[in-house]
């Protein structure tokens, strides 16, 4: 949505997670996608209690920003922004308040006192941010197979950070444009062909981000997402220990207890001294006499004596 008011124009984003005025119109009609190296300064407008660690980037200075690589709270609405500018345009970027409290709910709104204060300003978190320059990037879909694997590999390095954080929603958005990435490449629908190097590349890049994957899953108690993400990974090796360990996890919180001890007794088949495993079993074991003797006293209770 574009409306001339003052000679500033403005915008709003789809998802209105955020709007902008253009105080200063770039040049040309390129702008920056995902994977681009941007030269950005971010300036705050109004004194908040946001700071560097939230954004993902430095403030008050001139940085490089790559499209798609934020992983902090508000990065993906500053990449949003960035993304929809011109090379050279200067814009004041408006956050609502609330959408800032939803992704970062340590956020305290100070709004300012003034009377006179802009609207804006009462509701929004305000910055400016000027693109200086950027060199665009290849789109996935032009990207030959050696560079969608570096881009997968790089999406799956960024959750293993944010997983080593405990930042598993995070984690789990990376991982997901890790494999969206690789589903590009045909594989699994058998039109691409690759050579042996590429495909065991792609392959092991894939089973670890199912993996990782499903391990975010494990912690947010996504059980069936679990199985279903540990599943494609066993396709890709059946022997894979992590793989029938957090199947196993995810079969013994779904009460399925005789698949999760079929996948723990292999795992532990393969790495005989893997302590985290005999734990699990020995867990599996307490919950299923657990269980066996709910059943029985619920049995007992209805049929009014011993079974």
């Amino acid at each position: 949505m574009m409306e001339n008011q003052e000679h500033i124009l403005t915008w709003e984003s789809p998802d209105k997670t955020f709007s902008k005025k253009i105080k200063q119109e770039g040049k040309g009609s390129a702008k920056p996608n995902d994977g681009t190296v941007c030269l950005v300064h971010i300036t705050p407008l109004v004194a908040c209690s946001i700071t560097d660690n939230v954004i993902g980037y430095k403030l008050n200075r001139s940085i490089d920003m790559c499209i798609g690589n934020g992983d902090c709270e508000l990065s993906e609405i500053f990449e949003a922004c960035v993304e929809s500018m011109k090379e050279e345009e200067i814009a004041e970027l408006l956050i609502p308040s609330t959408i800032v409290k939803k992704k970062w709910p340590e956020f305290k709104d100070d709004p300012p006192t003034d009377a006179t204060a802009d609207s804006d300003r009462l509701k929004n978190v305000v910055f400016s941010l000027e693109l200086k320059a950027f060199t665009p990037r290849k789109h996935i879909w032009e990207l030959d197979p050696s560079e969608k694997l570096t881009r997968a590999t790089e999406f799956k390095d960024i959750g293993t950070n944010n997983f080593k954080r405990e930042k598993y929603d995070m984690a789990e958005k990376f991982y997901t444009k890790s494999l969206k990435v690789l589903v590009t490449m045909g594989v699994e629908s058998g039109i691409t062909a690759f050579e042996e190097d590429q495909m065991n590349s792609y392959n092991t890049v894939r089973c670890a981000a199912l993996l990782n994957l499903a391990a975010c899953q494990l912690k947010r108690d996504k059980f069936e997402f679990v199985v279903e993400h540990c599943n494609n990974a066993l396709e890709i090796d059946s022997k894979n220990v992590k793989g029938l360990y957090r199947r196993g996890q995810a079969y013994m919180a779904l009460n399925e207890f005789e698949k999760a001890k079929e996948d723990l007794k292999y795992a532990l088949q393969l790495e005989p001294k893997n302590k985290p495993i005999i734990k699990q079993l020995r867990v599996l074991d307490s919950k299923i006499k657990e269980h066996r003797a709910q059943y029985k006293k619920g049995m007992s209770k209805m049929f009014g004596g011993p079974v």
